[in-house]
């Protein structure tokens, strides 16, 4: 009786919301090259791609998005003002340069 295993209850995460994908079915394990196997589901992102990932990672919290949450980031802290070819700005350049740096332009006198 002792080398019996008993099979646990496999919780099903299809519907729930992890972040921004919402998990819509379970896939086949993924197994590595050690042998390990993790199981995997295939999720909807907010933005609308399909992406399967470990179930592990996203109930850790460590995925929560297919990846669109990293580009929104990245290009948002990457935006420009837009002035950078008014005049304007190039004055403003200048008189920055000019204080910071005093050998930058020689002042007549």
């Amino acid at each position: 009786m002792d080398n019996i295993r008993r099979k646990r209850k496999v919780k099903d995460f299809t519907g729930h919301r992890f972040g921004r994908l919402v998990v819509l079915k379970e896939c086949e394990k993924i197994t590595f090259p050690c042998g390990h196997k993790e199981r995997a589901v295939s999720c909807l992102c907010d933005c609308g791609n399909k992406k399967i990932v470990q179930l592990r990672s996203l109930k850790s919290g460590h995925t929560k998005s297919c990846g669109c949450y990293n580009k929104e980031q990245t290009l948002k802290a990457n935006q420009s003002h837009k002035m950078t070819h008014e005049r304007i700005y190039r004055i403003w350049t200048n008189i920055k340069t000019r204080s910071s740096n005093l050998q930058a332009f020689s002042v007549g006198r």
